[in-house]
């Protein structure tokens, strides 16, 4: 009989339904592989985002938890509902502190990564060390997103280099998945797609 395989979906901003939760497509997809027969596990932030809630009940730095049949990791990563530089920090901490415990869990098969780029890039680093099948589930154009609000300009040097890690995140994933109309054009306005001469 042949193993089931693994699924880890990662997530900081994911939350339960029940506490009126953002990003329940990633919850909606680890229900869906569980009713296949997958075995997943639903890595997230453990304050609730946009919301000053924390469902962690301790200091610890993992606390598992099971929300409607799905098994939970609540990662201590800081920050509460506020924008900002510690908003930014926290993505950075959540996505270190899975990559250097990674090994408290079970190896996974396939990682499925709602990933903040550049912020979150140690996700990557992480699969490969795992060999874990990596791919990034885009729901944002981060860093576009702060282009596209005005809140930095594009020939900024930050803009530039995280622009230069969304290409290579992209190059690397094993698969990319856009969930917004209109991103395979944004792939190719930029030169990034393989009849561009880019890697995707």
């Amino acid at each position: 009989m042949m193993k089931k395989k693994t699924i880890w979906f990662i997530n900081k901003d994911a939350a339960p339904i029940e506490f009126y939760g953002t990003h329940l497509r990633t919850i909606k997809l680890a229900q869906y592989f569980q009713s296949e027969g997958y075995n997943v596990k639903l890595f997230c932030s453990s304050y609730v985002h946009n919301r000053n809630l924390c469902l962690s009940d301790s200091n610890k730095t993992f606390e598992e938890k099971t929300y409607d049949n799905i098994p939970f990791v609540l990662v201590n990563a800081g920050c509460g509902s506020t924008n900002g530089i510690r908003r930014i920090i926290s993505y950075f901490r959540f996505a270190v502190k899975l990559f250097i415990h990674r090994k408290q869990f079970e190896k996974p098969d396939v990682i499925i990564h709602t990933s903040r780029i550049p912020f979150d890039i140690p996700i990557y680093q992480l699969a490969k060390k795992v060999k874990a099948k990596y791919i990034v589930d885009v729901t944002d154009l981060w860093p576009d997103s702060f282009v596209s609000l005005g809140l930095l300009g594009k020939n900024n040097p930050c803009v530039k280099i995280a622009y230069c890690l969304e290409r290579y995140i992209y190059s690397k994933a094993d698969n990319v998945v856009f969930s917004m109309p209109g991103a395979v054009n944004y792939v190719r306005e930029n030169g990034w797609d393989s009849d561009q001469g880019g890697d995707n």
